[in-house]
């Protein structure tokens, strides 16, 4: 008998998965203001990909090809932080 059955647990007890209730996980507070928000960043700024993060919960943007920021991944805790981060790379692009 090898160490693992010794071990580990009975697994014909355990109940079926699908009989149990998936549990809710939310990546950080927040709802559909949130999600208006990110919708009217990608608005204002259509050439840029921004997502949230569903792990971190964080907003990322990567900028267009061709931007002055050299393709860099842009991250920000919340939408306003990302707002501004994008405005400032935007004015970069104007001079």
């Amino acid at each position: 008998m090898s160490a693992f059955f010794m071990c580990a647990p009975d697994i014909r007890r355990w109940p079926p998965a699908h009989s149990r209730p998936a549990p809710a996980v939310s990546a950080a507070a927040g709802g559909a203001g949130e999600d208006g928000g990110l919708a009217q960043l990608r608005r204002q700024y259509p050439r840029w990909l921004i997502w949230r993060g569903s792990v971190t919960g964080e907003y990322w943007a990567m900028p267009p090809r061709g931007h002055p920021t050299r393709r860099e991944l842009v991250s920000a805790r919340d939408l306003n932080e990302l707002a501004a981060i994008l405005a400032l790379a935007e004015e970069q692009l104007d001079l």
